[in-house]
């Protein structure tokens, strides 16, 4: 009887600290928080109408070819912030990230000298067909 409750209580102790653990961490949560407030800034500002806000643009301000361009710039990131973010959050699992996350160096350094170097690669050839798609379509 001793040995039954013996384990009973080391399992709910191991359920207990395995769940504690696995818990998200403040810092963690505080990025999930602020990745879902950006997405859904990009999802108001992709739900914008990009042909009217020309038209009413170039009513107001006098059409010229610098306007143009600012106008498609504010909206042509859209697709390239998309396929960067699914870029960073791929490659936040690979075991690159997951090494240097073990010899504990800091956030920034991971980004700056192994996601983005990894990630580049892929949104750079996403780059070369988007804008030949916007620009001869």
């Amino acid at each position: 009887m001793q040995s039954w409750l013996q384990a009973e209580n080391h399992q709910l102790f191991s359920a207990y600290t395995k769940n504690w653990l696995s818990a998200p961490q403040p810092r963690e949560m505080l990025a999930r928080l602020r990745d879902l407030f950006g997405q859904r800034i990009s999802e108001v500002w992709a739900s914008l109408p990009e042909l009217y806000l020309l038209i009413i643009f170039t009513a107001i301000f006098e059409p010229s070819l610098a306007l143009l361009l600012a106008l498609m710039t504010l909206f042509a990131w859209m697709g390239l912030a998309d396929y960067t973010r699914a870029e960073f959050l791929r490659s936040r699992n690979q075991e690159y990230v997951l090494a240097a996350r073990s010899m504990v160096l800091g956030d920034w350094q991971i980004i700056r000298s192994h996601v983005l170097p990894n990630s580049l690669t892929p949104v750079l050839a996403f780059c070369h067909f988007a804008w030949a798609r916007r620009f001869w379509c």
